[in-house]
């Protein structure tokens, strides 16, 4: 059974716990910006999802990390902090893809296309990221 939307505040809250398995490295700020933003886009979109799509993120992210080596993101040799938020980016991305997508696979093309502008436009996904989850979404519907 889903769990109903919570406020905003709530999410946030429910949120900070998660927060602790990420790496001591991690930006929580960031990650917490863009998670409370994607809950806040969603709660804007009708059907509105849970919460538990977003606080699952949390472990997705944290066990992509344990995998992977952040120095291996970006087109050059970025700083260690660089290639790490180039990396928790995308795996956000991903756990949000693996989350939301069928929820994004269902909306009208022209939902879709206000959705995504409103993610893009606050910088909650990139535009190349959007992309990349917007020709995955026929898969998934």
């Amino acid at each position: 059974m889903p769990i109903p939307p919570i406020s905003l505040q709530d999410f946030t809250d429910a949120l900070q716990p998660h927060l602790d398995e990420l790496p001591e490295a991690v930006d929580r700020a960031e990650v917490t910006r863009t998670l409370k933003g994607l809950y806040a886009a969603h709660l804007a979109t009708a059907p509105p999802l849970g919460p538990a799509v977003f606080l699952g993120i949390t472990a997705y992210l944290a066990h992509g990390l344990a995998l992977l080596d952040p120095s291996e993101f970006g087109d050059s040799k970025p700083t260690p902090e660089a290639g790490l938020g180039l990396a928790v980016s995308e795996l956000i991305a991903e756990g949000y893809l693996l989350g939301a997508g069928t929820w994004l696979a269902q909306l009208e093309p022209d939902e879709l296309a206000s959705f995504r502008h409103r993610v893009v436009e606050e910088t909650l996904l990139s535009d190349a990221q959007w992309t990349v989850i917007q020709e995955l979404l026929p898969s998934l519907a």
